[in-house]
């Protein structure tokens, strides 16, 4: 399964675009928000399912904060990360993850990419599309196969 991961988008749509189109034919598309309008006006060109949470710009988007998933036998919490403060520690998040029984924890917030494992569990930050801290323009990509977690951050080159 791949799985193409974004976040931040924060109404860059032609960075959004431009992200989609180098993610490629993806088995699902999960924006992590602050932007989930972004993902919106662009979802008529993708062909692939699309999982959305709301970020702390997100306002009035009536979408959950957060989300639990299944993937190739592998559970995964999606959320943006502001509840969590993730720009402080990871601490909460990876207590969150455990409570949850999580494999993986894809979130955003900081627009910092980052994959960190951590007793089994993977935390996998994509970076920001839009306004990236201390690198350039990021996304991921997430491969589960053979029972294994493969993420992966990529520049993105407008």
């Amino acid at each position: 399964m791949k799985i193409g991961v974004v976040s931040d988008s924060h109404g860059d749509i032609h960075a959004l675009r431009s992200a989609l189109k180098s993610i490629g034919d993806a088995d699902l598309v999960i924006h992590l928000g602050d932007g989930i309008n972004d993902i919106d006006a662009v979802s008529q060109y993708i062909k692939t399912e699309i999982i959305k949470v709301k970020g702390n710009c997100d306002f009035n988007s009536g979408l959950d904060a957060e989300r639990i998933i299944m993937a190739e036998n592998k559970r995964l919490l999606i959320t943006h990360g502001h509840n969590y403060n993730v720009k402080s520690d990871y601490l909460n998040i990876h207590y969150k993850a455990i409570k949850e029984d999580a494999h993986m924890v894809l979130f955003g917030h900081t627009h910092f990419p980052e994959i960190i494992e951590n007793n089994n569990i993977i935390l996998f930050n994509p970076g920001s599309i839009s306004k990236p801290r201390g690198t350039g323009r990021t996304y991921g990509i997430v491969i589960i196969e053979k029972g294994l977690i493969m993420p992966k951050i990529w520049d993105l080159h407008l």
